[in-house]
């Protein structure tokens, strides 16, 4: 399935921070833990292929732990474990790949509340999914749960 291409829809993923982010902060180095999971996913390429879900994980670092901007560039990768309907098994049971920095932005939702909007910058992909393309990229948009203000004051705490 190394040649196939996956869209998933849905990502939910929690990330601890060690030091916490708060803002003006001083530390030169951070180690961030990534758990979550990925659904909502379509495969694209022959033959077909049906992927259940996935689960996420990975550890990302920055040389800071200032909230409001945080530290580029990153270091570290994500690796995501596939689990694909039995009908269509998989060879190449996860895809990984390297996270380079981040970008941050809001999203104005129609109900009057800007929500965090960040994109990782990722830097190839291995295992499965890559494409075909031995230079195989990975993006993606992605929403907090808490509206901006609320970031923003436990950034503050």
């Amino acid at each position: 399935m190394a040649n196939h291409s996956i869209t998933c829809n849905t990502v939910i993923a929690t990330v601890s921070n060690s030091p916490p982010l708060v803002i003006g902060g001083t530390a030169t180095s951070v180690k961030m833990t990534v758990k979550g999971s990925v659904a909502g996913c379509m495969v694209t390429g022959q033959p077909a292929v049906t992927i259940l879900s996935g689960k996420l994980q990975g550890t990302v670092g920055s040389t800071s732990n200032e909230c409001i901007t945080l530290a580029q560039p990153l270091t570290g990768s994500i690796t995501i474990k596939w689990k694909a309907d039995k009908a269509t098994p998989i060879l190449q049971t996860s895809s990984t790949f390297a996270i380079t920095d981040v970008t941050f932005g809001g999203f104005a939702a129609p109900w009057g509340v800007s929500y965090g909007e960040f994109s990782l910058g990722t830097s190839g992909v291995t295992g499965a999914f890559t494409g075909g393309d031995a230079g195989a990229t990975s993006s993606n948009v992605s929403l907090a749960s808490q509206d901006l203000v609320e970031i923003v004051s436990e950034c503050a705490s």
